[in-house]
């Protein structure tokens, strides 16, 4: 858990380690890599897909998406699972945040807490 007061730098943190930003000062390294303002998106794109997971504050879903389809695009663009393994792991993690339910439903139709 990452806590801290308002203005303490815990959004910057988790934006460097997610490689949504870059450090000014210092030094940042993930998965024995450094990240610098010399890498490229394609490699940081990369390493995000593979490596590093987000949950957002606010919704950062494809809103024409359903909540399956949206927990099942990561999985089909890394391209390392057969069809049958995403459908099983994404009905899973939908199901491990209660929404084994609403696998239909477009983000507008889900609640903030959901």
């Amino acid at each position: 858990m990452i806590r801290g007061p308002s203005g303490g730098g815990k959004t910057t943190f988790l934006n460097l380690i997610g490689t949504a930003d870059i450090a000014s000062k210092g030094s940042l390294r993930i998965m024995g890599s450094e990240i610098t303002e010399k890498s490229s998106d394609k490699y940081l794109s990369q390493l995000r897909l593979e490596k590093i997971g987000f949950v957002f504050q606010t919704f950062n879903l494809l809103a024409t998406m359903t909540a399956y389809e949206n927990v099942e695009l990561p999985m089909k663009l890394l391209g390392k699972l057969p069809n049958k393994q995403i459908k099983k792991r994404t009905l899973e993690l939908l199901a491990k945040v209660g929404l084994q339910d609403r696998v239909e439903h477009l983000p507008s139709e889900l609640s903030g807490g959901e």
